[in-house]
């Protein structure tokens, strides 16, 4: 067996571990950018369409 049979094995190898892992793991990770992403998009709602019912002096 030649060493790029063999890397190229390995790398299928660690893929198919990697996609398996990802298919049973929870999700973590998307689901904390999600809630960074909904949390910047309500602060520049807020900073942009409800900053005018405050009165001027607060913000």
């Amino acid at each position: 067996m030649s060493k790029l049979s063999a890397i190229t094995g390995v790398f299928k190898t660690l893929f198919w571990l990697s996609k398996e892992e990802w298919n049973e793991m929870d999700h973590k990770i998307p689901r904390l950018v999600l809630g960074g992403v909904a949390f910047i998009v309500m602060a520049l709602f807020w900073l942009y369409f409800l900053r005018g019912i405050l009165p001027h002096g607060l913000f």
